[in-house]
């Protein structure tokens, strides 16, 4: 949400609720990490973008 909807820590908290920005940065480095590391998430994010983009 933070690259997609240029949303920061706190709007992503508020969004969501019931989240600290320390718990929220916590999964969003475990979800960058899963995104370059793990072969079966590699082409999620460009999946994502591109169907976003025909939305």
């Amino acid at each position: 949400m933070r690259d997609l909807y240029d949303y920061s820590y706190k709007k992503i908290c508020k969004e969501i609720g019931n989240l600290t920005i320390s718990r929220v940065a916590t999964l969003s480095n475990k979800g960058f990490k899963l995104l370059n590391e793990e072969a079966k998430y590699k082409d999620l994010l460009p999946k994502l973008l591109k169907e976003i983009r025909v939305a």
